[in-house]
Parts: structure tokens; sequence; C-alpha cells
């Protein structure tokens, strides 16, 4: 690292990437890679030392050697790491992917009881991706958040299954959510999830994103929540909070088998919605989306110079009344008095839903979920 160690560097970069390659051995079932006790903390230490040294160089680097500051990706490498194959069963909690759940966040934090890691202003983004496992992930949150002053967007990918469990999930997402500083502008959540069966989401989650949307302007949640829960709290808190919430941007997911098994609740989550963007008086555009393979749901809500526009989505015929669901949208739009409202319903060709993801490019807030072009 010592050859960036200088101030020109700072006024030339864009980007710093810091992987780890992570020391593994094989599980005996499965034959996947897992990680001992001794090799998770190992993993921890090497990867503080080396952020520490990153961020002694950066400290360095002047806010002025990059007037739109520096992107920094925290990443991992694995040995004969293959993204395609994941065990399943009851392995899945002896391979690398899992943090062993006897591991105390105290046993990761106090690595750095004694040492600190020195601010670094020029970073102003942070990308963690999911190869990040859970234990370096806990370690990036606690204690690099904290040393970026001007930092202004997080875009945090991982496995939910394989490599969080529900309590990691539950304190890092939290963490990365509510370290909010005044400059902070974006937050992405994304997590990646297996084709084994449903998400287990933690209940509180809801509860810290709803907190964000109070201070960042871009918020984007996918698979770690719920859109319902997340609205009911938004309201709840904005009719206890006089504070406006200060979002323009929202994407978020929503569960897909309950809108098509019970028709109902496409009108409840729209009115729902709709509640929610009353208590949001910067909203610009909100999209709820439902991702599957041939199948896809989304409705989006968007406030143009030309109009105001409501549009809802599925690769089946909705059939429920939406009647009272438009009237609390158009109650919304009336705050845009001199524009028009329009809506419509319309149909999604299940055959263009080739992959899991795929109904992600049918929404205008595609580049908010996560960074696409980084994976």
């Amino acid at each position: 690292m010592s050859k960036f160690s200088c101030e020109r560097c700072g006024k030339i970069t864009r980007d710093v990437l810091l992987h780890v390659h992570m020391n593994s051995y094989p599980c005996g079932r499965c034959g996947q890679t897992t990680s001992s006790l001794a090799i998770i903390l190992d993993n921890v230490k090497r990867f503080s030392e080396n952020t520490r040294r990153l961020f002694s160089i950066l400290h360095d680097w002047t806010e002025e050697a990059a007037t739109s500051g520096i992107a920094l990706e925290l990443g991992a490498a694995w040995p004969g790491d293959d993204d395609t194959q994941y065990p399943f069963g009851d392995c899945r909690t002896r391979c690398r992917a899992h943090l062993m759940p006897h591991i105390s966040w105290s046993s990761l934090i106090g690595l750095d009881r004694h040492s600190s890691l020195r601010n670094a202003p020029i970073i102003t983004s942070l990308f963690i991706k999911k190869s990040l496992p859970s234990s370096l992930l806990a370690w990036t949150i606690f204690q690099i958040v904290d040393h970026l002053p001007r930092l202004e967007q997080i875009n945090c990918e991982h496995r939910l299954e394989l490599e969080l469990s529900e309590h990691d999930l539950h304190h890092s997402a939290n963490s990365a959510l509510f370290s909010i500083r005044g400059q902070m502008r974006r937050i992405s959540l994304w997590v990646a999830r297996s084709q084994s069966g449903a998400p287990r989401i933690p209940h509180d989650l809801g509860t810290a994103a709803t907190r964000a949307a109070f201070q960042v302007k871009e918020l984007a949640i996918s698979h770690a929540s719920e859109a319902r829960q997340f609205f009911q709290l938004l309201n709840s808190k904005a009719l206890a909070n006089p504070e406006q919430i200060s979002l323009e941007y929202l994407v978020h997911t929503c569960t897909l088998r309950q809108l098509y098994s019970q028709p109902a609740e496409v009108a409840n989550l729209l009115l729902l919605a709709s509640t929610a963007a009353k208590n949001m008086p910067h909203l610009k555009v909100m999209e709820v989306w439902s991702p599957g393979v041939g199948e896809g749901f989304f409705f989006r809500y968007e406030a143009l110079e030309s109009g105001v526009r409501l549009t809802v989505a599925a690769t089946w015929q909705i059939r429920t009344d939406l009647r009272q669901a438009i009237q609390g949208w158009q109650q919304v739009a009336e705050r845009h008095a001199d524009q028009y409202f329009a809506y419509s319903v319309e149909k999604i060709d299940r055959r263009i839903l080739t992959e899991r993801d795929s109904i992600c490019k049918q929404l205008k807030l595609f580049h908010l979920l996560r960074e696409w072009d980084r994976t």
C-alpha cells in the first residue's frame, strides 16, 4: 500500500478496492469450504489490519484532492469460490459462509479495542460486496462507517441464508441504517436470496429503515424487509413525529405469493402506500416490486413535469377493485395542483422474466437497487 501514499494519488483516484483472501478448509460432509473459529477470528484480524493501513493512507488525502469524493469497495475471495453452488440442508450451518452462533459480537469488535481507525474524509461512497462473510461485515459496519465523516452513500449487499444468520442480518442491517450522518443521501440494502425458500425477516428491520427515511433522500431495500411492514411503521412514526420525511426516491420489495393468492392484497398494499406517500412531501418516485421467474409485480408512483402517474403491473390479470386505492393516490397527487393525474393497470409478459430479478429492468429506480456494474 505504500506506493499509494501520496497526495497526487488522491487527485487521480476515484475508486479504492480492498478485497481480502480468506482462509478456509473443506467441509467433510458436503465438500464446501468451512471456517473454524480460529480461522474466522484470524480473517477478521487480518482484514482489520489491512483496513487500518489503508485508512492511515486515506487520512492524509485531503478532501480537496478529489472534489467528487472517492468510492471504497470492500469484498473477499475464497479458495475455490463458486457463486453457483452452495450447500443445503444440515450442512448449511457447517460451511464457510455461515458464522458460528457461539461467536459473540464482542469477540469480533474486541479485536480492535486498543487501536482505532483514522478518519478518511475523502471517502464519500461505501460499497460492501456480498462476498464479505458475516464476521467481516459486522466488523465493517461497526468500525468503518464511524470513520467516514463525509459518507454520502452506502451500498450493502449480502446473502441472507448463506453468509448471515437471522441474528447477523438483524445487527448488521440495522447498524448500517442507523449509522446516518448529516450528509448521508442514499442507502441501498440488497440481500441475495437462495432458491431454497422465503427468507426469515427480522421484525424490527423495518423500524431501522423508517428512521432512515426521515434523513436520507434515496432509500432502496431489496429482500431484507417487507413493504407492508415498512409503510405501517412509517405511518405510525410520521403521526408521532412532526419532523418531515426527507425521502425523494423509494424502492422496496414485497411478497409476491400473498398478492397473487389474495387479490384484495394488491388494493390494500396500494392504499397503505398512498397513506405513507401523503407523509412524504418531497416524494418524486416510489416503486414497490416483487421478483420471480416467469412471474412478477410492481407499482410505480412518479411525479413528472408533464404530470403525475400511477402504474400498476403484474404477470396476472388484476381483477380486484382498486377505486379506493386510486383515490388515495389522487389525494397524494393534489400537492401538484397544476398537473394532471393518470393511472394505468398493465399486464407484464411473463416470457421476459427469465431470471429471478429480471423485473428489476422494468423499474425506473433500477440504478438505486444495487451497483449492477460492480458485481
